[in-house]
């Protein structure tokens, strides 16, 4: 094998390492401090995970122009509770990943974190790639600092997901909102989602897994 064609071959090793090395979609949000905090908390107000989720969007929002830019997002630091929130996910999903998994092959779920593996796998190259050649050479691999560029990736290419329109800027419009998912778990439309709620949520997930698993 050539050097060229070990080049091309450590490419692709290394790509794939990347795109597998990122965490489902739902950690990345809360490692950028978008969810609601102490959602293991109960009772749990809409209302008011509505309004820190908008506290959260104006702090990232740091030059106040109604909408966040790229170099903003990547900004974003996380809060004592996300990265708690985050470190939990990231364990859980490990325990979930057999299969459980399997059965939302299919589904909506599972396609996005696939694309924004393969997406922050992309991006982990180009910050990889410093002198935009196609290709890693041996000095860019071993200057890499791996550990920071493999969040940059994920932030970058979370925003490219999150960015619907394209238009290279993100709106509160386009952050995931958690009170969306809490009004799905409020069967009694009172605003609160209590922990039987929850509870009850989480059941029934676990059984539309096992069904969708056969």
């Amino acid at each position: 094998m050539n050097q060229t064609s070990k080049q091309i071959s450590k490419k692709r090793r290394l790509k794939k390492a990347a795109a597998w090395g990122i965490v489902p979609v739902g950690v990345v949000i809360s490692a950028l401090a978008l969810a609601a905090p102490g959602q293991d908390r109960f009772p749990i107000s809409i209302a008011e995970v509505e309004s820190k989720t908008a506290e959260r969007f104006a702090k990232i929002d740091t030059d106040k122009s109604g909408s966040v830019d790229m170099t903003e997002f990547e900004q974003a630091r996380p809060s004592r509770d996300q990265k708690q929130g985050a470190h939990r996910a990231r364990h859980a999903d490990g325990r979930k990943s057999g299969h459980s998994m399997k059965g939302r092959q299919g589904g909506e779920r599972h396609a996005q974190r696939q694309a924004l593996r393969e997406a922050a796998g992309d991006e982990m190259f180009a910050l990889m790639d410093t002198d935009g050649d196609g290709v890693i050479s041996q000095e860019e691999h071993n200057s890499a600092d791996s550990r920071k560029n493999r969040a940059l990736a994920h932030k970058r290419a979370m925003f490219k997901q999150l960015d619907k329109d394209q238009d290279a800027l993100l709106t509160l419009e386009e952050m995931p909102n958690p009170a969306e998912r809490l009004r799905q778990v409020d069967t009694d439309n009172d605003g609160i989602v209590t922990r039987a709620e929850m509870h009850a949520a989480r059941a029934l997930r676990r059984s539309n897994a096992q069904v969708e698993a056969g």
